[in-house]
């Protein structure tokens, strides 16, 4: 045999060496049986199937949550996709975006100008991670157990945080970062078991680095990477694995160079200053606690089942769960080990504590948990003589599997699988907006109203109104007076430095302002807003989103329905509400000095149900009653009007308008940058 032979079989022989641990996986450890008589063999399929199908329902059949982060955070995509730079002129900052990372919301933009509506486009980013991350699992060489634990981790996490209230498919950046994060990992464990694969090595290394940059807290995850080049080098030895390590380097550096050359050098000044915002370090022992306590509110909760559960009612942190449980498996050593990262960055050392960021932990705790589950229940039915019999064991866990998601998916409240598009319910709200003020209107909003209030010219009260000390009642009333409507949603409703203790809604509470019109939202209570003015302005006007059918209202003596406003302490406002109620929204109020906290109840409710005003408790006051007649309106009719015929928002850093006042466009304005009040959205 010639040299060149004799080396080309030890290379041949090195690199079988180098995957021996992962092909020995395919049978499990202490089995002397073959994979035909691997009872999940068959399941890995169905169960990969299920969760694409979840993916696409979650995706494009279920109503966007999320509350003040889902609308405020649409912010930076509206300027992207219509002045083509991104900004975010509603937290303060008119030339930079340095709240989040952008990459998140330029795709989500990227997929807007495509012609995806804002319903599609932002979940399509991580749908696409989603069903990568899928295929990856299913092509494998994990063993089926393994298999079915990630694609059942994948599920899990999603869905559990659902239920929390977060919306993963929406503008917040966690969701595509949980499933970029996954998709890197696997990419580089499916590399490195296929003989340490380049293209997929550097696939993941891309990958890694991209989740890396979607969120400030996830920069730690590229260490990752270097994982996995410390591991080539313990298998392949040092010669070898410089071609791998020079791989996983040019994946790492080729994106985080863009990143670091397009976004944080030219905005560094405000990314330190939104760092620095965070607040200090409160010591390890009382991030633990923090860790701790979202895990005892989730458990309070009751979602999903028992087994589920279990770790967060004892608080026990599931990175303690899955990584030994995923270090126990040959197949998933290295992987586990690269998760690592993020996870006890999370628990030791993340002052500022999200329920989002746990999305990580969760997908491994579920990932870990179902595969040794299954790698044990394996080890015993295998050695079945029955064929038949390791099937249906195997078809009946996947089935337990299944059945535990479906209970703690949203599905089982209803699925919506009209043929016709969905919509986002900020179209719905911004079109009935501009039906009651036209198409021109000068709004005084903030944040998560921003673009449902229907403003063709926006501005921001809180420097002129709700930040100075002293606000005179005169003053108050001529600087409301400047605008065709003030919209005031729930979020933040109560926060005023004044020193009256005022905010946009006690000058309606007072009498200065008046009711000019409302939106009752479904899905997302945040986007139910009342629409005030200075004066009375007839008729009233309104709307409100039932079972996906929209209703307008108009002011009429004669109407069958009525819209209320109460005031009452925050704890018993809602024992105010009159009977036959259609909708209802609650919003604080400031509390006055150390006075009892109240919140404003508004409802439209059927006339000939209500409670007289007698009835009404006495620590409750009527501050509106407005007869109503009701229609249905044309929903989709309304969006294509606005799709039509609406014209990007003039967003003006003076909070006092002026005749001629317009700055036409992100372009034109100049960098204020550090105005907003910084965690008033909790974006972060």
């Amino acid at each position: 045999m010639s040299a060149s032979a004799k080396n080309k079989a030890a290379r041949t022989s090195a690199n079988a060496a180098s995957v021996l641990p992962a092909a020995k996986d395919q049978a499990l450890i202490g089995s002397t049986s073959g994979p035909e008589h691997d009872p999940f063999r068959l399941a890995v399929l169905p169960m990969a199937l299920a969760v694409v199908l979840f993916v696409i329902l979650s995706a494009y059949f279920a109503d966007r949550i999320g509350g003040s982060d889902e609308l405020g955070l649409y912010n930076p995509t509206y300027m992207d996709v219509h002045y083509g730079k991104m900004t975010y002129p509603i937290y303060g900052f008119y030339d930079s975006m340095p709240v989040h990372p952008p990459i998140h919301y330029k795709a989500i933009a990227a997929f807007m100008r495509a012609g995806l509506t804002l319903y599609y486009a932002q979940a399509t980013p991580t749908a696409l991670w989603l069903l990568l991350c899928i295929g990856l699992v299913v092509s494998s060489r994990l063993s089926s157990s393994v298999k079915i634990g990630f694609l059942f981790g994948i599920c899990m996490s999603y869905a559990f945080l659902f239920e929390t209230g977060a919306e993963l498919f929406g503008m917040r950046p966690e969701g595509e970062l949980g499933a970029a994060w996954l998709a890197g990992l696997l990419a580089l464990e499916t590399g490195r078991q296929n003989e340490w694969n380049l293209p997929r090595i550097f696939l993941g290394a891309l990958l890694l680095t991209y989740a890396a940059s979607l969120h400030f807290y996830a920069a730690i995850a590229v260490l990752g990477a270097v994982v996995y080049g410390a591991c080539a080098v313990v298998e392949l030895k040092w010669p070898r694995a410089k071609r791998v390590i020079k791989i996983i380097a040019v994946g790492c550096v080729l994106y985080g160079l863009a990143d670091l050359i397009l976004w944080v050098i030219p905005q560094r000044a405000d990314i330190l200053y939104m760092l620095r915002s965070v607040g200090t370090n409160p010591g390890i022992a009382a991030i633990v606690r923090e860790h701790m306590a979202l895990y005892h509110y989730w458990a309070s909760l009751s979602m999903g089942t028992p087994w589920l559960r279990l770790p967060f009612t004892i608080g026990l942190p599931v990175v303690l769960i899955s990584t030994p449980l995923l270090l126990a498996m040959r197949g998933t050593r290295i992987l586990s080990l690269a998760a690592l990262p993020i996870q006890l960055f999370l628990l030791l050392f993340a002052s500022h504590k999200h329920g989002y960021y746990f999305i990580h932990e969760i997908a491994l705790y579920g990932a870990a948990v179902v595969a040794a589950a299954l790698t044990a229940l394996n080890l015993a039915v295998r050695k079945l003589p029955s064929a038949f019999a390791r099937n249906a064991i195997g078809f009946a866990a996947i089935g337990f599997l299944l059945f535990s998601l479906w209970g703690l998916s949203q599905f089982p409240k209803g699925l919506n699988l009209a043929a016709q598009p969905r919509v986002h319910g900020q179209e719905v709200a911004r079109a009935a907006a501009r039906e009651i003020l036209g198409p021109n209107a000068r709004v005084a909003s903030r944040l998560t109203t921003w673009y449902a209030s229907g403003a063709a010219d926006l501005y921001d009260p809180s420097r002129t109104l709700l930040w100075p000390s002293k606000v005179t009642p005169e003053g108050a009333a001529s600087y409301l007076s400047r605008f065709d409507a003030i919209a005031e949603a729930g979020h933040m409703s109560n926060s005023t430095s004044n020193s009256d203790h005022k905010a946009l809604l006690s000058w309606y509470v007072d009498g200065t302002l008046q009711l000019r019109g409302f939106f009752f939202a479904e899905a997302d209570n945040s986007l139910s807003y009342l629409l005030l003015r200075v004066g009375s302005s007839k008729p009233l006007r309104g709307y409100g989103l039932k079972n996906g059918q929209l209703y307008s209202f108009t002011e009429s003596a004669g109407g069958d329905h009525e819209f209320v406003a109460i005031v009452g302490a925050s704890d018993t406002v809602a024992r105010c509400l009159p009977q036959r109620v259609l909708f209802k929204n609650i919003m604080l109020l400031p509390a006055a000095g150390a006075g009892q906290s109240q919140s404003l109840l508004t409802a439209v409710i059927q006339a000939n149900g209500a409670q007289p005003e007698g009835a009404i408790p006495p620590d409750c006051r009527v501050v509106d009653k407005v007869r109503l007649a009701i229609t249905v309106a044309d929903k989709d009719a309304l969006v294509a009007k606005l799709r039509t015929e609406d014209r990007p928002i003039r967003f003006h850093q003076s909070g006092v308008p002026a005749p001629g006042d317009s700055l036409g466009g992100a372009k034109d304005m100049p960098k204020i940058g550090r105005v907003a009040p910084l965690g008033s959205q909790g974006t972060s």
